[in-house]
């Protein structure tokens, strides 16, 4: 049997704009018996902070606008309390904060969800365009996320 596991998770919102915390949550407890979740919250409000048998604590962190010294000094005391081992971030937002935070997580012994700080920077959501000028590999059909044609795209 493997040791317990504590995981911090953000993206607790559950409306009709879902963080996908919640989702991610869910299936770690769907997966293994023996985790203990964190919520990281951006707002005392988020539904996911409230759900019965979500999460095991809940503590706030900075928003991302606040940089990444705000988070680092947040999630050294959050880990003190809790001792997680492992940090999936879910929010586009808050990764570049995350990925500058890595090489300092994995020091201290806490594992990451997270893409590599090039890949970070290739993958805006609504442009296609975008994706190619950052220097990322496009496909010719269907680049764009909300493309639903088959067609080749024109260029």
């Amino acid at each position: 049997m493997s040791a317990p596991l504590t995981v911090a998770v953000t993206g607790l919102n559950a409306t009709d704009n879902p963080g996908p915390g919640v989702g991610v949550i869910r299936s770690l407890r769907h997966n293994r018996d023996d985790v203990s979740v964190v919520g990281l919250a951006y707002d005392a409000l988020e539904p996911g902070v409230y759900a019965d048998g979500l999460v095991s604590d809940v503590f706030m962190i900075p928003y991302p606008s606040q940089g990444v010294d705000p988070l680092r000094d947040r999630l050294a005391y959050i880990r003190e309390r809790t001792g997680f081992d492992v940090i999936i971030p879910t929010l586009d937002a808050e990764l570049p904060g995350f990925v500058e935070l890595a090489p300092e997580l994995a020091a201290q012994g806490v594992g990451t969800l997270l893409p590599t700080r090039s890949s970070s920077t290739c993958a805006p959501r609504r442009s296609s365009t975008r994706w190619e000028t950052r220097g990322c590999r496009c496909p010719r059909r269907g680049c764009s996320p909300t493309s639903r044609s088959s067609t080749p795209s024109t260029r």
